[in-house]
């Protein structure tokens, strides 16, 4: 079971959500512009979060943000991508993973 964590930023209109999947965090910046994914978990975590962009309300993914390349941290992202059409933004140096 999978349990999708929000808090608000005072005086701010950013929201972020966590999301827990298989020992991994994944986070959503919520702001009036769309929906940013930051690390997009292992592999086969795609289904979890497009459930989890649901439950927020928000189907506009506006870009995956990729922190680094390890795969508990990139590894739906190609399956994010596909589904959502949001670019994915990575540091060059960690661009060939």
């Amino acid at each position: 079971m999978t349990a999708l964590a929000s808090k608000n930023i005072p005086d701010s209109s950013i929201q972020i959500h966590t999301l827990q999947q298989r020992g991994s965090r994944i986070y959503f910046i919520e702001s009036r512009d769309g929906l940013i994914l930051v690390d997009a978990g292992w592999p086969g975590c795609e289904k979890a979060i497009v459930n989890a962009m649901h439950k927020i309300g928000r189907l506009d993914l506006r870009l995956i943000f990729l922190t680094h390349s390890h795969i508990d941290h990139f590894g739906s992202a190609a399956a994010v991508q596909r589904l959502t059409r949001a670019p994915i933004a990575i540091h060059k140096a960690d661009a060939a993973a």
